[in-house]
């Protein structure tokens, strides 16, 4: 299926005619993807993060709680550094990922609910890490550059 978010996925069930009721049993996940430029070897330079970046993560992480949002106090981020061998830093991509996972509430909603707004609050709640975060915790590790993240 073809949809922006995970959590779209359900919407996009329903409106292929899939009855509410028969997609909370059936649906064990749904994970999108999105590929990204990966940092060439030896090509990462780590530098601090900068305020706009820390002002970005802070906005992406506001509906998170509180207790998911502690993984996103990062002091470094990775730049792609242009070399020889690599012009751009990069070499091939990589995913980010993001995965809504079935459960009990989940079901619940689905059944009152199967908007992806409804959706979306409830697997929030249960700390759901979108594909910007996702990018933004490997642009930290130097799997991808800061400005992949940016692009999402």
């Amino acid at each position: 299926i073809h949809t922006n978010t995970a959590a779209d996925a359900v919407q996009r069930l329903v409106d292929m005619g899939v009855d509410d009721y028969l997609i909370g049993p059936t649906l064990i996940a749904a994970v999108g993807q999105r590929l990204t430029r990966k940092i060439a070897p030896d090509s990462g330079k780590e530098v601090p993060i900068t305020d706009a970046q820390r002002a970005f993560i802070k906005k992406h992480i506001k509906d998170l709680p509180e207790e998911y949002q502690k993984q996103f106090e990062y002091e470094t981020m990775y730049e792609a550094v242009p070399s020889k061998k690599y012009p751009s830093g990069t070499k091939g991509r990589v995913g980010v990922f993001e995965v809504m996972e079935m459960d009990k509430g989940l079901e619940e909603i689905i059944l009152k609910d199967p908007s992806s707004l409804a959706i979306e609050r409830y697997i929030r709640g249960k700390g759901f890490i979108t594909f910007v975060e996702d990018a933004i915790g490997k642009a930290n590790r130097g799997e991808i550059p800061f400005d992949e993240v940016l692009k999402l």
